[in-house]
């Protein structure tokens, strides 16, 4: 059995994950756009008032497929680019913006750690958030904001209450939950722990490097519904979200090269994983497949595709098994998870 092995180098300018959940979505009644009107405009989207509220339009469902399918392959410089003009803040920009205050916070106490703990400033820094983003519930001394919306690409053009518009639906962000994201608090302080096999798309480990700091590192997968814009192939697209963290005192993002190791069974014509450096997908279906990554921070990855079976009934469906580990967590205190999607 081939084992595939891939080393790329992401650090901020990472790929996103094409993801169009339009099972998710939720069209509201025409008759409650109450008041709307253009801000800027483009042949394909638009911003507008709805409400008294800054969202982003699209002209029809046509136009989001080939908008998120052109941009799912980007590098998140060149996806900020395309709706940085429109003049609204997305979720993209608004989390630049607290992973920066959040970064002042630490380093301004750390520089000092004999004076008070900045508890006034990470709870305002909280309330600030709270409506937008996720934060570790277990752990007061991790305060780094968390998206709530799964799908990365919808990052770029959602609004900060959640939901863009496709004609005149209203199209709200499917979102996670906080246990989805933070299990049962394995982030409790002094424990290296690790996530086990059970835990569904998401594999994570934390360690005290001997004498030193706290390291964890972190693989959340998530799938969404796209049609390719070339061959109007439909396909449930796979995105995996990277997290770096370090402690000395507080929790902050991180430099950390991370292995993921992983096995998996998809449907249609199996498991695809995308090539970034030759733009190519290659079928790794039932493989182990170990990719390495040069990570800071949080990282979103567009990282492959499957299709659906057809018979005896159509449904998407993928089943494996990952582990997680960096350059600085051994392989010993690996994470585990179990990769799944049915549809």
């Amino acid at each position: 059995m081939k084992n595939l092995f891939i080393t790329l180098s992401i650090c901020s300018l990472c790929m996103t994950a094409c993801n169009n959940e339009m099972d998710s979505i939720l069209p509201e009644n025409n008759n409650n756009i109450q008041s709307r009107t253009i801000s800027n405009y483009s042949a394909d989207y638009q911003v507008i008032t709805h409400n008294g509220t800054l969202c982003l339009q699209f002209k029809n469902d046509s136009t989001y497929n080939e908008t998120i399918s052109k941009i799912s392959i980007l590098p998140e410089q060149e996806a900020n680019a395309m709706f940085a003009y429109l003049g609204f803040a997305n979720q993209q920009q608004i989390m630049a913006e607290a992973d920066k205050e959040q970064e002042a916070i630490v380093d301004n106490y750390e520089q000092d750690v004999t004076q008070a703990f900045p508890e006034q400033q990470i709870k305002d820094f909280k309330q600030k958030y709270q409506d937008v983003f996720l934060f570790n519930p277990y752990d007061k001394t991790d305060f780094i904001a968390n998206y709530k919306i799964k799908n990365s690409t919808q990052r770029f053009f959602t609004n900060r209450e959640g939901f863009f518009m496709i004609g005149d639906s209203i199209v709200y962000a499917p979102q996670y939950t906080s246990e989805e994201l933070f299990g049962n608090g394995i982030t409790t302080y002094g424990k290296n722990e690790a996530t086990d096999a059970n835990s569904m798309n998401k594999a994570e480990t934390k360690y005290q490097i001997p004498g030193g700091d706290y390291v964890k590192v972190r693989a959340i997968w998530s799938y969404s519904f796209v049609q390719d814009a070339t061959t109007r192939i439909n396909y449930q697209y796979i995105n995996i979200e990277y997290l770096s963290q370090k402690k000395k005192v507080l929790w902050k993002k991180h430099h950390a090269t991370i292995t993921l190791k992983f096995q998996a069974k998809a449907s249609g014509k199996g498991l695809e994983i995308y090539d970034m450096q030759h733009n190519i997908f290659r079928n790794e279906n039932d493989k182990p497949v170990t990719i390495k990554y040069d990570t800071y921070g949080k990282v979103n990855v567009f990282s492959g595709r499957f299709s659906s079976t057809s018979y005896p009934n159509t449904h998407y469906s993928i089943d494996g098994q990952m582990e997680i580990w960096s350059s600085e967590i051994p392989e010993s205190n690996k994470g585990l998870g179990k990769i799944y999607f049915y549809e």
